[in-house]
């Protein structure tokens, strides 16, 4: 292990308490931990990696080291679908690589604590990826992020939902890193690693709600991900994260990047997966619980609405789902034309008690998927 770090906003917090500087603001103290550095051979094979023909290694090319003498060298030929396991099956044959959080090497099975993940990526390749980390126990996933991976040195950082790790996040089983490209591997492709590293706060998650009173979510910045994640998590049908590739003009900034990922067939009638016919998010229900949705009441011509781009080459139907502490709901369809900005609004919001909303979805059918799709969201609010 390389270091721990104990952030500065902790000294300036203690500084402010001391001598009453003015302008200060009550700061998160948090503690950055390398879990791998990859300085070892020890550490480098007990990485695990599928779904393409060509290998791990430890490296020592110093342009490709964060610090340190040595890094994860991965070199990949050609994908190749592997046999067994279920992380791959909805992902399209994406090379991936994971890390046991039980080893000889170190436990780190507990992510309660952890506010986000990163690692450090060096890509050689002119062409950019998208890199998808996710944790699972042995029931699933628990939580998921990507990041955008561009030609060059990048610090990749995928913030966890700690609403979502709270009740599951103490017995975490596994570390995945996936790497999204269509046509990335058409040659040979080597990527560089340093540093798996955890930033972790012992302060407890808090809503930090923003905007007017009307506005639910805007998603236009990272922190807004922390009340949104994938409520599908038998299998990794959706990937969630902040990007700002696309950004809606009306706030700017950026929005939520949805990945649905296609479904093998089989896997369709399995009754094991009840939710795999659905790929989308749900809002954190303590987040819900600071929206006053009983403003909808307020006007016969009350509107809950969001903004929306799909990125695909085709139409596509997604769905907007609201529902109270008591399980009815209901239930707003819009087809979305191809690659082009556009609204959702539900307007019935009949037999749905507005001042216990503990479900706030978005949605599209991934039994239709034959690849992956992308869609942004932005702007969830209510219009009185």
């Amino acid at each position: 292990m390389k270091k721990t770090v104990i952030s500065l906003v902790a000294i300036l917090a203690t500084l402010c308490a001391c001598f009453g500087m003015v302008g200060c603001n009550k700061q998160t103290v948090e503690t950055t931990t390398v879990l791998y550095s990859f300085e070892s051979y020890e550490e480098t094979s007990s990485v695990w990696y599928r779904n393409f023909i060509g290998k791990a290694e430890m490296h020592d090319n110093a342009e490709y080291v964060t610090d340190g003498k040595h890094g994860l060298k991965l070199t990949i030929d050609y994908p190749s679908l592997n046999s067994g396991g279920w992380l791959y099956q909805s992902t399209e044959v994406c090379p991936q690589f994971n890390i046991d959080s039980l080893n000889y090497r170190f436990t780190y099975d507990d992510i309660r604590n952890v506010v986000r993940f990163g690692i450090d990526v060096f890509n050689p390749d002119d062409r950019a990826f998208d890199l998808l980390f996710y944790a699972a126990d042995r029931n699933g996933i628990i939580c998921n992020a990507s990041a955008h991976i561009r030609t060059g040195y990048n610090r990749a950082e995928f913030p966890v939902n700690r609403f979502a790790v709270a009740d599951r996040g103490e017995d975490v089983s596994k570390f995945y890193f996936l790497i999204k490209h269509d046509g990335l591997f058409d040659h040979g492709t080597t990527l560089y690693f340093d540093n798996f590293y955890a930033v972790t706060s012992a302060t407890p998650p808090q809503v930090d709600k923003r905007g007017s009173k009307y506005d639910v979510l805007p998603l236009d910045r990272l922190t807004d991900t922390a009340y949104v994640y994938t409520f599908n998590q038998f299998m990794p049908s959706a990937n969630a994260a902040f990007s700002t590739a696309h950004a809606f003009t009306e706030h700017g900034g950026g929005s939520l990047k949805l990945q649905c990922f296609s479904l093998p067939e089989t896997e369709l009638v399995l009754p094991k997966y009840p939710d795999n016919q659905q790929s989308g998010v749900t809002f954190a229900k303590d987040y819900l619980k600071t929206v006053n949705f009983g403003a909808l009441n307020f006007s016969a011509e009350a509107k809950l609405s969001f903004d929306a781009y799909n990125d695909a080459d085709c139409d596509r139907k997604i769905y907007l789902r609201i529902a109270d502490a008591k399980g009815n709901k209901q239930i707003h369809a819009t087809v979305l034309p191809s690659r082009q900005n556009s609204t959702v609004s539900m307007t019935d919001f009949t037999g749905v008690d507005l001042s216990a909303v503990e479900e706030l979805s978005i949605y599209i059918d991934s039994c239709f998927l034959t690849r992956t799709e992308t869609l942004y969201i932005g702007n969830v609010r209510m219009e009185i």
